[in-house]
């Protein structure tokens, strides 16, 4: 196999960095057997010019969905579970769902919802 160039991706990131789209960037690349790609620039604090680095502690606001979506995708690639499993296959209390209609009436759904419709953010859950 050969190793990807990763020339773009170090350009589109240093660019982000240096139009000011981003105070700074930490980044990987990496495979089951080696980091195929890193890197490291730009500030993790602007005001004080201090500069990022691989430790720079980083808060994660709203990344619930992404964090518990690759989670879930390291389960599916471990053939823990199908994309298409109806979701009461774990959470058995999804086994009945209704939708609601524009007029405001409920009925039973078409069909279940499935860990796909989850992860595509269409199972109808706010």
């Amino acid at each position: 196999m050969t190793t990807p160039d990763f020339f773009k991706l170090d350009e589109l990131l240093s660019s982000y960095v240096t139009t000011n789209r981003l105070a700074g960037v930490v980044a990987a690349v990496i495979s089951p057997t080696e980091t195929l790609f890193s890197k490291v620039c730009g500030f993790q604090d602007v005001e004080s010019k201090s500069p990022m680095a691989w430790n720079s502690i980083f808060r994660i606001y709203s990344m619930t969905k992404p964090v518990t979506s690759i989670a879930a995708m390291m389960l599916w690639e471990e053939g823990a579970f199908d994309l298409d499993d109806p979701v009461y296959l774990y959470l058995p209390s999804y086994k009945n769902t209704k939708v609601m209609e524009k007029d405001g009436t409920v009925r039973p759904a078409n069909k279940p919802m499935t860990i796909r419709h989850l992860l595509c953010h269409t199972a109808g859950l706010t």
